[in-house]
């Protein structure tokens, strides 16, 4: 999407571009060890239409966790699976961005039980 510009006394002014939001769902989740985990962040959104990538990784993991990599699903990045490896806390983050800006990273929380 283009910007708009407007000129006012020689000046060129560019409209501001909005900042997408990023969402994960769920943001939340509890599995047994060893089961997929499926985090969606297709309701992710900019309010000016922009095209949005997605830049996914893991904030945190167990201490002895080997679990690096995230993988993609959908073509576009939009949604990932991982396998927990080890009872504890996974923590993944989203960052949504558009040719123009990036969100905010968000998270979600992975509860990896026994």
């Amino acid at each position: 999407m283009p910007t708009r510009t407007r000129s006012l006394h020689g000046f060129t002014l560019e409209a501001a571009r909005a900042v997408p939001v990023a969402a994960i769902d769920p943001p939340a989740v509890s599995r047994v060890v060893g089961g997929i985990i499926r985090l969606d962040g297709r309701a992710s959104e900019t309010s000016d239409g922009s095209e949005l990538s997605y830049a996914w990784s893991f904030v945190e993991v167990p201490v002895g966790s080997t679990v690096t990599e995230l993988a993609e699903v959908e073509d576009d990045g939009s949604v990932v699976t991982f396998i927990p490896d080890i009872t504890g806390r996974y923590t993944v983050g989203l960052v949504v961005s558009t040719p123009y800006r990036s969100s905010e990273q968000t998270t979600a929380v992975v509860d990896a039980t026994a």
